[in-house]
């Protein structure tokens, strides 16, 4: 069937916004929209949201367990990527989230399937819960038009699953770089033993190896997703990570179980050519990873701003009770940051929404809604165990800037 493609902005030569939504693919079950796509001159961008087992037909996950719900999610990703005029292989980048990961190997099984040539970059985790208490959900980035390249080194872990350790691409004189999720496990295939500090120290020894083979550094890296097995372990983490990487936005949080039951896993996006900016609003706290509110790139084109996760923590410091009055705070922060960087609510993207209890989705949904217009940007949420400060709900952004 074909797919509806609503056309929002055209504000610089050359660049649109478009929202993808087809038949083909589940109805959002929240304020978000199935894909959007960002075409510039020569360059296209697509964000799919994350997509569960649903049954596009009925709006029910699919009976059979892991490996039919993983199929289902696949091929609902399939739907909106066709929609978006993107194909599989144009994928470079994917958040697998798993209620189990004792069902990894299923999984993996089922979603090396989709990839006929070498598979996108990715994180996969254990978190509490995820919508419809379905079994995995799955969120992808997709980027065409532009020379990509396999980043592959003997210097990090050879991959424990059908993923790339790294995709660059290059846009004229300026370089994207995706890398996986990254976990404290040497080149051999070991698990590096010890505390967190042992761990993480691995962790970035991996990341800047993959980083070195993409022809850049630790200081080019400008937005990273970890995620941490032990709440605990969050300060000594951040001080690590905050030395590594001065100039790049963090989102952390606690999973239920990373890979090889290691302590922490990083996902990093890295950038070169571009004009680097930090981006620092007054009225937002500063993060509790100690690195930066937001980081904007520029160059031929849209601006690209990535958004560090924002808790409902006010300047001052202080987290209101509740979910609804911390998710307001939350959303303010991302406002205010965005408009820190010349932007504004109406051109993110893509969002992470990590809930604490996914029993306050619906409250949740409340307030994220009334900060974006009909045509929200693509997400995934889904339950964790911990966010900084014992905080309800944390919400990272990335938009495009026509």
């Amino acid at each position: 069937m074909s797919a509806l493609v609503v056309t929002l902005s055209a504000l610089a030569a050359g660049a649109t916004r478009t929202v993808i939504a087809t038949p083909d693919a589940p109805a959002a079950i929240g304020p978000y929209s199935q894909g959007i796509e960002i075409s510039r001159d020569g360059w296209t961008t697509a964000f799919l949201a994350g997509q569960i087992g649903l049954d596009p037909k009925t709006g029910s996950l699919v009976p059979g367990g892991i490996k039919a719900e993983a199929k289902q999610a696949m091929d609902n990703i399939k739907a909106i990527a066709t929609s978006a005029n993107v194909t599989m292989n144009d994928i470079v980048s994917c958040d697998c989230l798993m209620a189990d990961l004792t069902e990894y190997a299923d999984f993996n099984t089922i979603y090396a399937e989709y990839f006929s040539t070498t598979p996108p970059t990715r994180a996969a985790v254990q978190v509490v819960a995820l919508p419809k208490n379905a079994r995995v959900e799955v969120k992808c980035t997709a980027e065409t038009k532009v020379k990509k390249t396999i980043i592959a080194t003997k210097e990090a872990p050879a991959a424990i699953g059908p993923y790339s350790q790294g995709v660059e691409l290059e846009i004229g004189s300026q370089e994207l770089t995706y890398l996986s999720g990254q976990i404290g496990m040497t080149p051999s295939g070991t698990v590096v033993p010890g505390n967190i500090t042992s761990q993480t120290g691995r962790v970035i020894e991996n990341i800047a190896a993959i980083a070195k083979a993409a022809d850049l550094s630790l200081t080019d890296i400008i937005s990273c997703e970890a995620m941490l097995a032990n709440y605990s372990d969050y300060p000594a983490f951040s001080k690590q990570l905050n030395h590594a990487v001065p100039v790049s936005t963090a989102t952390a949080f606690v999973v239920s179980e990373l890979p090889k039951d290691t302590l922490a896993e990083v996902k990093c996006i890295g950038s070169k050519g571009f004009n680097r900016k930090a981006v620092t609003s007054s009225s937002v706290p500063a993060p509790a990873t100690g690195l930066v509110q937001g980081v904007k790139i520029s160059g031929t084109g849209p601006s690209n701003i990535y958004v560090a996760g924002q808790i409902g923590q006010d300047v001052n410091g202080q987290l209101p009770d509740g979910i609804q009055a911390q998710a307001k705070q939350a959303m303010t922060n991302i406002q205010d940051i965005l408009v820190a960087a010349g932007s504004s609510m109406d051109d993110i993207v893509e969002c992470t929404c990590l809930l604490q209890d996914l029993g306050e989705y619906s409250a949740f949904n409340t307030v994220y809604a009334t900060f974006f217009g009909s045509k929200p940007p693509a997400r995934a949420a889904f339950q964790v165990v911990a966010l900084p400060m014992n905080a309800r709900v944390q919400v990272k952004c990335s938009a495009v800037l026509l």
